[in-house]
């Protein structure tokens, strides 16, 4: 979302004078998940009830910031992926199948969400993966960001990550202090808006005791903990001389962003 700049305008198409360019993100979620707005709006809620609403305006500062938000509506209909494939009868009239080009640009980095790593390791039942229908929608942010992999200045890089996660005031400072997580650190998530760090694509966030519907594989592949890529702890607590085996359900859990915030960084230093 952060290579794109529109410019708002109104409903008769013609450009507004002198408007701020902005970012229009176009999103497809599982239908039994939230929007990033709405995830937003919850992060920003646990902290000011915890903090007070003098931390919650503090850490606006540090996210996008949400013009507009809403789910795609196409014949009055909000678009998504499960009434065509559980209903093929609603395709258009004179619907046909069209071939697609193959985008061969160069990109640093893709979302795998439910895709299964090549491990040795990784248990029969993590490599089950289940297809969840999805909703198209998108959303408007007023802030036209760099990814950190477009900066060309080593010092700009590493001020930005230290003000994704180092100091009270950091974007993971917020999120972990209201016990939610990220799971999707990566250098396309990590952005510059002027000298200050925002942290985006918080559409996989969510709370660390939440009981979704569904729980799969999320992140950045080339950024992903070792730990989420086989869904299984592989480190032991060490207590005294006595290894004590971690025997319970994974779930991801601040280490796990730290991890792949530490990957953002030797992505940096030493690029392929």
């Amino acid at each position: 979302m952060s290579f794109f700049g529109a410019r708002l305008t109104p409903q008769n198409g013609q450009p507004v004078p002198n408007a701020e360019p902005v970012v229009l993100k176009d999103s497809w979620s599982a239908h039994d998940q939230n929007r990033e707005d709405e995830i937003l709006v919850q992060i920003f809620d646990d902290l000011r009830q915890k903090n007070g609403l003098e931390k919650e305006t503090e850490a606006g500062k540090h996210f996008l910031t949400v013009l507009a938000a809403g789910n795609v509506i196409v014949d009055r209909k909000i678009d998504d992926a499960e009434s065509f494939l559980r209903y093929p009868d609603r395709l258009p009239a004179g619907y046909g199948l069209h071939s697609l080009r193959a985008d061969e640009s160069p990109k640093p980095t893709w979302t795998g969400e439910g895709i299964i790593p090549n491990f040795s390791c990784v248990s029969p039942s993590a490599t089950q993966s289940k297809t969840h229908h999805r909703t198209h929608y998108r959303l408007v942010f007023k802030e036209v960001c760099q990814p950190i992999y477009e900066l060309r200045r080593l010092d700009i890089v590493f001020k930005t990550l230290m003000d994704i996660h180092k100091g009270l005031l950091s974007s993971l400072e917020f999120l972990h202090s209201v016990d939610w997580v990220h799971r999707d650190i990566s250098s396309g998530n990590v952005l510059c808006w002027g000298e200050m760090g925002k942290l985006a694509g918080l559409e996989y966030a969510k709370r660390m005791d939440s009981n979704t519907a569904h729980e799969v594989r999320t992140g950045t592949l080339d950024f992903m903990a070792c730990e989420v890529e086989t869904q299984r702890y592989l480190f032991e607590e060490h207590i005294g001389v006595l290894f004590v085996p971690v025997d319970c359900p994974f779930r991801f859990n601040p280490l796990h962003d730290m991890e792949s915030l530490v990957d953002c960084n030797v992505d940096t230093l030493l690029p392929c």
